[in-house]
């Protein structure tokens, strides 16, 4: 009886985030083989920084934000073990928040040289990990703008720091 060899369908070294749950990957140990030929049935063990998370030979599985150590062993109708087949991940948020809603430049006449009290709508920020929000503007709604352009900077941040900004001119 001779070991089987365990491998497994290549996963990126680096995943994008799909929610604030990490990302579904799918594992597949399909190319694993075993010398004793096609009759020796093959079980198999996956580990996830080596806590088992199943025994199929493809599933799907949720990986959460951070670096995974993956590790398959398929064992042979013996139970006698293959080395293990591993690698390294890392699941991570690279992509910036959205922002939606930036108001259109606003013109305003004042007879005061103060300038004008001007409103406009908020804008909303929406992520895919961390979800939806208010952006930080450098100007908020109901302020006093000066008398001349001042342009209204909304920036939008997330848990891991991607950033998106978005600007308006605000002429008084």
């Amino acid at each position: 009886n001779t070991a089987p060899t365990a491998d497994f369908e290549s996963i990126d070294p680096f995943n994008e985030a799909g929610s604030d749950k990490g990302v579904n990957l799918r594992l597949d140990a399909r190319p694993s083989t075993d010398p004793d030929g096609p009759d020796d049935p093959l079980s198999y063990k996956w580990f996830d920084n080596e806590v088992q998370i199943s025994t199929a030979q493809v599933t799907d599985y949720k990986f959460s934000l951070g670096w995974h150590d993956l590790k398959l062993i398929v064992l042979d109708g013996n139970n006698t073990p293959s080395e293990p087949r591993a690698m390294r991940f890392l699941v991570n948020d690279t992509l910036a928040p959205q922002l939606s809603g930036i108001p259109t430049n606003i013109s305003k006449v004042s007879g005061s040289q103060a300038g004008a009290i001007i409103s406009y709508p908020v804008p909303l920020t929406w992520d895919v990990v961390n979800g939806s929000g208010t952006p930080l503007a450098t100007r908020g709604t109901g302020s006093i703008f000066p008398i001349g352009r001042t342009t209204v900077t909304f920036r939008a941040i997330d848990a891991s720091g991607n950033i998106t900004t978005a600007t308006m001119d605000v002429n008084v």
